[in-house]
């Protein structure tokens, strides 16, 4: 049977969690064949939700962490994400399944060191905004694969690094950061020249003339 956490509004309910960033395991455990829906609050935590299976939905909500720090924890599971903001932390989201799916849609990423940690799973980013992080905004590697659609990666200390992993853009934007490393592939071909030129490292086998 699914749990659903329904809250008032991002607003109107804030869950504190005054707990020292130790890695002692987040507010929300998620494990077994649970299915999770979650919406309507913010949360202040150093690690939010640790995930080992199952399959979990977070709707319009905010998740604000200091340093040190993870919002989502993912060991396993499918894990869908829509119309969330994320500020500060260590990783907003890491991914270390080797094969777990991660969807996020229409979600903002500002602050902290990282945004997404993707090691050997399947990430999407649709409609999506990562910016202001102070280290690398996205780092994939281990085998996994990670497309960012109709996204924007802007103003971060450093942009994509993918090592091991295959990272495909499309009609995204990447503006402003200091470098972008690895297996960065662009599916739109008419935006490679424009749009990417400065950002993407120099690559032989991209297959455009």
């Amino acid at each position: 049977m699914p749990l659903t956490i329904s809250g008032p509004g991002v607003s109107k309910l804030t869950i504190i969690d005054n707990e020292t960033c130790d890695f002692a395991g987040g507010l929300l455990l998620i494990t077994d064949s649970t299915n999770v829906n979650v919406s309507g609050l913010t949360i202040n935590s150093c690690f939010a939700v640790d995930m080992f299976n199952g399959s979990a939905n977070f709707t319009n909500m905010v998740f604000n962490g200091p340093a040190y720090s993870i919002a989502f924890w993912m060991g396993g599971g499918n894990l869908t994400i829509s119309q969330c903001t994320f500020a500060g932390f260590e990783a907003a989201i890491a991914d270390f399944t080797l094969g777990g799916t991660i969807y996020i849609s229409q979600s903002t990423f500002t602050g902290g060191d990282s945004a997404l940690l993707n090691f050997g799973g399947k990430m999407n980013v649709v409609n999506s905004t990562i910016s202001g992080v102070g280290g690398r905004a996205i780092d994939s590697e281990e085998g996994g694969t990670l497309t960012l659609v109709n996204s924007t990666v802007a103003n971060n200390a450093e942009g994509i690094y993918a090592i091991g992993d295959v990272v495909k853009l499309k009609n995204t934007v990447l503006s402003n950061n200091r470098n972008c490393t690895g297996d960065i592939t662009p599916l739109d071909r008419w935006r490679l020249q424009h749009r990417y030129r400065r950002e993407l490292p120099p690559r032989r086998d991209w297959g455009y003339e």
